[in-house]
């Protein structure tokens, strides 16, 4: 689940094609700065997730030695960091092979997981190199009630706080969480915040979620509620807890949500491009800017907003129905 969400700007890789040829004749002259190599299985049915009901098929390669040659090319390539995510990546029985290619070859690792295979401590310290790992855990409730309820998997509450747990004793690790935001957990934001800060994750990333995949507009929640539950959660991280990062957000339902979007601060410059890959669907895979561009359409509201071209919400703020009494627009003067 990458943070820079943006729009693909040349074709998919033909699915049959040599995988590093197509790679090259994908990214062309394009600076890649950043690579996510996805794992297009998972055995969590979260409602909310994005990367669910493609057709395209694994049609790929995606063995041990085809990861491994891709994290060649990366290097090759001059990428500087990768970030494995999926699906989930962790299903992978050579997951940790993968990580050790990685190490030396030099990348900046981020691992996006949801964190039940490292409630197993054996598992788990195998994962303690003189190199730091980034790990961003999947954590969508404050108790098995609501976390199960959307991952449709009973005790995925249970393993993946142990998960977090023994990740944030690993001494080179950073760890963070990231929440997604839909009707089911809306009313638990400072809730998960605050097991977040007793788990002892250095930065928790809340984002409201994606309508592609499963996700579905009939899942946003009310966005009265979200106005309410944003804006209490703002005050809870300002007085107490990780960091506080937000994403997908309109930036109307709060002030002060801009200085925290991830959105609003792209650390890219406007030539990096990210190459989003799946080794075993390539006629998935796709590159686009890091820089964050302005959305197809703008709600006519949005219109009359002073960051309707930078803020994410701005894509489908509609989707919530009426928005009278609740947000407005941010004066353009």
């Amino acid at each position: 689940m990458p943070f820079a969400g943006h729009g693909s700007i040349a074709a998919p890789i033909p699915a049959r094609q040599n995988a590093i040829t197509a790679l090259d004749d994908l990214t062309g002259g394009l600076k890649v700065e950043r690579v996510s190599l996805f794992h297009d299985s998972c055995e969590l049915a979260c409602g909310h997730c994005g990367w669910r009901g493609h057709t395209a098929g694994n049609t790929g390669d995606n063995s041990t030695a085809a990861w491994l040659a891709t994290l060649r090319w990366c290097k090759r390539r001059g990428v500087k960091s990768v970030i494995f995510t999926g699906g989930e990546i962790s299903a992978r029985d050579d997951f940790l092979q993968i990580v050790v290619e990685s190490l030396w070859l030099g990348f900046d690792i981020t691992i996006e997981t949801h964190g039940r295979r490292y409630r197993d401590p054996t598992y788990c310290a195998q994962f303690s190199p003189g190199s730091r790992l980034n790990y961003i855990v999947s954590l969508h409730g404050a108790d098995a009630a609501v976390h199960d309820t959307i991952t449709r998997v009973p005790g995925s509450f249970e393993d993946t706080v142990r998960g977090i747990s023994n990740l944030a004793g690993l001494t080179k690790s950073e760890v963070n969480v990231i929440t997604v935001v839909s009707a089911t957990n809306v009313s638990q934001l400072t809730a998960i915040h605050d097991l977040c800060g007793k788990l002892g994750v250095k930065g928790h990333h809340v984002a409201l979620m994606i309508l592609r995949g499963w996700g579905t507009a009939q899942q946003l929640p009310d966005l009265a509620q979200l106005k309410n539950s944003v804006t209490e959660l703002i005050d809870r991280a300002a007085a107490a807890g990780p960091a506080l990062h937000l994403n997908n957000m309109p930036f109307c339902l709060d002030p002060r949500l801009r200085k925290l979007s991830l959105n609003y601060t792209p650390t890219a410059a406007k030539g990096e491009f990210e190459l989003m890959h799946h080794p075993a669907s390539p006629g998935r895979s796709f590159i686009a800017r890091l820089a964050l561009p302005s959305p197809l359409h703008f709600p006519k509201p949005c219109r009359r907003c002073f960051f309707h071209d930078l803020c994410p919400g701005s894509a489908f703020v509609d989707k919530f129905g009426s928005l009278e009494g609740i947000i407005e627009p941010i004066p353009l003067n």
